[in-house]
């Protein structure tokens, strides 16, 4: 159903499906939260931390990607006229090193929660909720990383960043249209500090 008509992910193919009077085989379905046979440490993993782990993962390659493309004009573009090139313009120099630095220690932090979690699941004990917690929040710090990243790098490629050519432009767009996924909303960075101060997460399916 042709229905994903959006300023970002365009390309992506992102369209509703429909299927009528298929018959899906018992084997291919399974109920959120329902009773399901354990047989690997992946049948133990939290699933909605996984998800968000994941989605922070998809972003931390836009991130680097737009990284990648800000270095690399730093060390090559040509401005015309009397103005700096980027590479000799102290605010350019200041946001390589910092969000470069920060995109590191953000990947570091989210690979570190996500070993966490599979180290517990493949030792056959319970997954606690603080490992699984640390998942959710080393996926939100990737968030806000590459977020702000992202808009620094396209305020600082100027009038250039505008155009549709530019793969800055596309991976802003791309950026805030990721940021409207239900993973990305504040309903479940509270829930992180909830569980941080002792008290229940108010979405049931959090340690799902």
């Amino acid at each position: 159903i042709d229905t994903w008509h959006t300023s970002g992910l365009r390309g992506t193919g992102s369209h509703d499906i429909e299927f009528d009077g298929a018959i899906i085989p018992d084997h291919r379905i399974f109920e959120v939260g329902g009773d399901m046979q354990v047989t690997s440490p992946t049948d133990r993993l939290p699933i909605f931390a996984c998800v968000e782990a994941i989605f922070a993962a998809q972003l931390l390659g836009l991130g680097y990607a737009v990284y990648d493309f800000a270095l690399e004009r730093g060390r090559t573009a040509i401005t015309p006229g009397p103005m700096p090139d980027p590479r000799d313009r102290q605010d350019y120099q200041i946001a390589i090193a910092q969000h470069g630095a920060a995109l590191q220690a953000s990947s570091a932090q989210l690979e570190t929660a996500a070993k966490d979690v599979w180290v517990v699941a493949e030792s056959g004990a319970a997954l606690d909720q603080t490992v699984t917690t640390n998942l959710y929040a080393a996926s939100f710090t990737v968030i806000d990383t590459v977020k702000a990243s992202v808009e620094a790098f396209h305020a600082l490629s100027g009038t250039t960043g505008l155009y549709e050519h530019s793969p800055i432009e596309k991976r802003a767009r791309d950026l805030h249209a990721m940021l409207r996924h239900i993973v990305a909303q504040p309903l479940m960075r509270a829930d992180i500090g909830r569980v941080h101060l002792g008290l229940e997460p108010d979405w049931p399916l959090f340690f799902v």
